[in-house]
């Protein structure tokens, strides 16, 4: 793995945390607590992307479904589980 410096400019709240993790013996320097947040952002990035399309997909299905007549009438769904529920 190549690596690069750069210059980071943060927030004094989130440069306290990332040294509170060093003292925590979490981490041995503020590089490995940046890599870890960036790594851990990534994979919630691609989780979220993943999830979006899985959602997609379903909205689909949905459509496809309607599209071949195979939709519920939601008033009369409604009015049929109602009928069901005893007094």
């Amino acid at each position: 793995m190549a690596f690069e410096k750069i210059e980071v400019r943060l927030p004094t709240e989130l440069l306290n945390f990332a040294r509170m993790q060093i003292d925590g013996q979490n981490f041995n320097c503020i590089d490995g607590v940046i890599a870890e947040a960036l790594s851990r952002f990534s994979s919630s990035i691609e989780a979220e992307k993943a999830q979006n399309e899985w959602l997609k997909e379903e909205i689909q299905k949905g459509i496809d479904s309607a599209d071949r007549g195979e939709c519920v009438d939601g008033p009369k769904f409604i009015e049929r589980l109602i009928a069901r529920v005893p007094d």
